[in-house]
């Protein structure tokens, strides 16, 4: 004998399991993501005193990033970090090691850590995913072009590897080096051979040339804010902002631009990229010589996730 009441029952039993799972599913990969704002800084170093880590916070909430790479973490332990970060709103939080000056990583959500490769890095580097990303940071040398070649030969396989996979990948960090337009814009205001003392060493080694970001390029990467802003905004309109010596005229500048930190991205990031900034001023002023750099993924579609190597 067939019972109407039951088949109600189990009707809306099917519709509340189906109420339950929905938002699982929304989390597989595949499923649709929201909009991730994610944000670079070489900044909170162990030297800076307790107003400025407390400016840099508050900087950074007022952001409310879902992705944070800094640089230069010198002080920190991941326990310190970790507890700096949740001023922004942060849970987890890596780091590529706990000594020198390492890079590090702070997001809203699980951080899974795939690789943290010191050799033939001066400062390490850190390959992590999160928010349904692969997110690289990196912080390349200083001083020494040889070097940063032999860098960013190391990176550029990993890179390579993980765009031709159709991965959203973003290499965050401080290249040390600058976009072609950035040297155009530099050159014009002073030629080359009238800069000043000041950096004569790194000068003559062109220690500062823009063919890192080439070599990025060609493994399938791209500067987010020349594609989000334009030519106009990521280079004349960015400068003349500080140069590293902090000299206060023409004659006696060493000539290094102050964008040396990127976000770069992936097509599949890239095709996600809905805004981007280069802040300047206030307490970006104060707590470092550094300015970040900010780029905001809109919704889109996660890539499956793949095992790691």
């Amino acid at each position: 004998m067939h019972r109407p009441h039951l088949r109600l029952t189990w009707l809306a039993l099917l519709l509340a399991l189906g109420a339950t799972l929905a938002p699982i599913g929304s989390s597989l990969p595949g499923s649709q993501q929201g909009t991730t704002r994610i944000v670079t800084w070489n900044v909170l170093r162990g030297f800076l005193d307790g107003t400025q880590v407390e400016a840099a916070q508050g900087w950074l909430k007022a952001q409310a990033p879902d992705v944070v790479a800094l640089q230069e973490v010198n002080g920190f332990t991941e326990a310190r970090l970790l507890e700096t970060a949740r001023a922004w709103g942060h849970g987890h939080a890596v780091m590529a090691k706990e000594s020198g000056f390492p890079v590090a990583l702070t997001s809203r959500t699980p951080i899974e850590v795939i690789e943290r490769r010191l050799k033939g890095m001066h400062h390490g580097y850190l390959h992590a995913r999160t928010a349904g990303l692969d997110v690289v940071v990196v912080h390349l040398n200083p001083g020494d072009w040889a070097f940063r070649r032999k860098e960013v030969a190391v990176l550029a396989p990993l890179i390579q590897r993980l765009t031709a996979e159709g991965r959203e990948v973003v290499v965050l960090g401080d290249f040390n080096a600058h976009h072609p337009l950035d040297c155009a814009h530099l050159d014009g205001q002073m030629p080359l051979r009238e800069r000043r003392a000041g950096g004569k060493n790194l000068i003559a080694q062109r220690t500062f040339d823009y063919g890192v970001l080439a070599r990025f390029a060609e493994a399938g990467v791209t500067d987010a804010a020349y594609r989000v802003l334009g030519e106009e905004a990521t280079s004349g309109g960015t400068f003349p902002s500080r140069v590293l010596d902090h000299s206060k005229t023409p004659e006696t500048q060493a000539g290094f631009l102050e964008r040396i930190d990127f976000i770069l991205l992936s097509p599949a990031a890239m095709a996600r990229a809905t805004a981007a900034t280069l802040p300047r001023g206030g307490v970006l002023d104060e707590v470092s010589d550094h300015y970040p750099v900010t780029v905001t993924l809109g919704p889109g579609r996660a890539p499956a996730e793949a095992k790691a190597p």
